[in-house]
């Protein structure tokens, strides 16, 4: 790659926003299948689950990614210490693990958090 091309990374969510449609659910077989196909297809990360609040996720991305070589994968968690440490231990064993972190940054919907407040937060969950 020559410095005029860039890379673009796809970072997909099927498996973890998908199932948040009412109505739809995977089970462990189907996201195997998921996740061979986009593997297939050479996306960079898939995103399997949330296991710090869907329990359920911390089999299925065990099992994924000991299948799972090329694609990074990576799992969703709150900026929860505690979620931080239970998917860390999940994906610690993983050929390429990740671990996607939020903050809720809405400040106009919770104006007792201010901009320091919220980027410490931050900071503290990164560390």
């Amino acid at each position: 790659m020559n410095n005029t091309q860039q890379k673009i990374t796809i970072f997909d969510t099927t498996m973890r926003y998908g199932e948040l449609t009412p109505g739809i659910t995977m089970n462990l077989s189907q996201k195997i299948e998921i996740a061979k196909l986009l593997e297939s297809i050479k996306v960079d990360v898939i995103e399997v689950g949330y296991p710090g609040v869907y329990s359920k996720d911390i089999e299925e991305i065990s099992v994924i990614f000991q299948i799972v070589k090329e694609s990074i994968i990576c799992g969703l968690t709150g900026s929860n210490p505690q979620e931080i440490t239970i998917l860390g231990e999940i994906i610690k064993n993983a050929v390429r693990g990740r671990i996607n972190i939020f903050t809720n940054v809405n400040t106009i919907h919770q104006p007792r958090l201010k901009q320091q407040d919220i980027l410490e937060n931050i900071a503290n969950s990164i560390s």
